[in-house]
């Protein structure tokens, strides 16, 4: 899978880990999956043997009013710990994914820009990269999921969404079920409050919006063309530095082969000889900053949000015992 082209790819693959990992207000069925599939930041103690190098993503100041990646993980980490202790009490077995090895997809708006990693993956996640429960392990069945869930999920203003899917629980062998299942519970206990709304949305918008708007700004549409006859001299040809990921003549199954190395090295080179990520950085943060005018109480309520549900996470992933 090409990994790291654009945002638009990244934001693909936080979809997936939102769905996957259940760390995201969205809507849909959000249930625990036994195998993340994605997974910016350092590796952990626990990563594979191989030396992955993750290429850092750069700070935008929207940062502090949103969920990255890395936020998502440490969420999820702690809303399974959460669900678990609430299935034993309905003395349902539950085993969550093993996410001691996963880590988010990198955050890579311009594409890659770290020449190790376009030497050694080309446009693909390194393996070693990703962990979790073997893809083959049973899935729960089916009332399990409905207490996961309680048959309903919620959109990100907090309005109940049917999982049609699913049987509707408040009750389950003559004990209460928590609005949401289980994981409904671990989500605002982690939030602090009985709202289900996702405050941070804000910021992700505005993050999208400010991307979208910045690839139309004429600096970066200009520095765009330099990168694009740069890479022709090297015998590329592409528009944008958001193509040659999705090149449908590299491999569709990973191990990059050497055409696909050779173009992300040139890719890189002609990103640095151009100085295409600062041009495009500097566009894209300024409007985001516009976008956050007049917005401070929103913002405020984002940050706060943010703040206290990785707070309240990082609590329960260090706890011994399961509040």
């Amino acid at each position: 899978m090409k990994s790291v082209a654009s945002r638009p790819l990244a934001a693909s693959l936080l979809a997936l880990n939102c769905l996957l990992l259940s760390a995201c207000s969205t809507g849909g069925t959000p249930v625990p999956a036994p195998s993340p599939s994605t997974g910016q930041n350092r590796p952990s103690s626990s990563a594979a043997a191989e030396d992955v190098h993750i290429q850092q993503p750069l700070p935008m100041p929207v940062d502090p009013y949103r969920l990255s990646g890395a936020d998502r993980t440490v969420l999820y980490a702690a809303e399974q710990k959460l669900v678990a202790s609430c299935m034993r009490t309905y003395d349902v077995g539950y085993r969550a994914p093993d996410t001691g090895n996963a880590r988010p997809a990198p955050e890579a708006p311009y594409g890659v820009t770290d020449p190790r990693w376009a030497r050694d993956y080309g446009y693909r996640l390194p393996p070693g990269l990703l962990g979790g429960r073997p893809a083959s392990a049973a899935q729960p069945d089916l009332t399990t999921v409905s207490l996961i869930t309680g048959g309903i999920s919620y959109d990100p203003d907090g309005h109940v969404l049917r999982n049609e899917d699913q049987q509707r629980l408040t009750t389950y062998k003559g004990k209460p079920v928590p609005p949401g299942g289980c994981l409904g519970q671990a989500r605002r206990t982690l939030a602090g409050n009985d709202g289900n709304r996702d405050l941070t949305r804000v910021g992700s918008q505005i993050y999208g919006t400010a991307y979208a708007k910045s690839k139309q700004d004429r600096r970066v549409t200009a520095v765009v063309a330099a990168w694009s006859a740069c890479m022709k001299k090297q015998g590329f040809d592409y528009t944008s530095p958001l193509d040659p990921a999705n090149d449908p003549g590299f491999p569709k199954a990973p191990p990059a082969d050497a055409r696909e190395k050779r173009t992300a090295v040139a890719d890189v080179a002609c990103k640095k000889k151009t100085g295409l990520v600062d041009v495009w950085h500097r566009a894209e943060s300024a409007v985001e900053r516009s976008l956050m005018t007049n917005r401070t109480a929103e913002l405020a309520a984002a940050k706060a949000d943010r703040d206290t549900r990785l707070k309240n996470a990082r609590r329960v992933i260090s706890s011994e015992t399961t509040p």
